[in-house]
């Protein structure tokens, strides 16, 4: 009995600290055109978001964005998680993350914002928006070949514009722990059968 539950302990560590994919289409090929992102230091200062639909349910935690900026410009902001409106437009906020150390240009590896804790619902849009600090100048790009969404950007004081378009994101994060119970649950039942069959 106690080396079964041992095992079973084990499943279930190993499943909760699995790390699901609700979203991506960072596929390492960019387009060489990308959303503006500047903050209020220039003359244009622009924050852009990009909408995606979850393709699991759990616990988003991490984000990785394709974003870049110019050589010796600052490289700091956040990226806010939101819902959709249910009207095609940027919902509510459900959780900001400040982030700093955005790569410069010539740096091709994305970039990645940790400390999220959002629940995500298999079929639900979402919004992912970019604000950046004043000294950011950079940009956020298209992924080659992504199915097309909304991005949304507003300059200065003026309301959001939304295209249909995409940017480079990939959220992932944990799965919905009634799927870890259910996956032990489903182990524990496969053990005992040995059991018996070796009894």
């Amino acid at each position: 009995m106690k080396r079964t539950l041992a095992i079973l302990a084990t499943i279930v560590v190993a499943s909760a600290s699995n790390a699901q994919v609700f979203f991506n289409n960072i596929n390492g090929s960019w387009e060489s055109s990308a959303w503006t992102l500047q903050g209020t230091g220039f003359s244009n200062p622009q924050m852009t978001a990009a909408r995606f639909t979850s393709t699991g349910t759990g616990i988003a935690t991490d984000v990785t964005v394709a974003i870049r900026k110019q050589p010796g410009t600052g490289g700091s902001g956040t990226l806010s998680f939101m819902t959709d409106s249910g009207s095609d437009t940027l919902g509510t906020t459900l959780q900001t993350v400040a982030f700093t150390g955005v790569q410069d240009w010539t740096d091709p590896t994305p970039f990645t914002v940790s400390g999220f804790n959002v629940p995500v619902t298999a079929g639900s849009k979402y919004w992912l928006l970019v604000n950046p600090d004043a000294a950011f100048n950079g940009g956020w790009y298209v992924p080659l070949g992504a199915t097309a969404d909304l991005v949304a950007y507003k300059q200065g004081a003026s309301p959001f514009n939304y295209q249909i378009s995409t940017a480079g994101i990939k959220v992932e994060g944990v799965p919905e722990p009634m799927s870890v119970t259910a996956l032990a649950i489903g182990a524990a039942g496969l053990l005992r059968r040995r059991m018996r069959a070796k009894a």
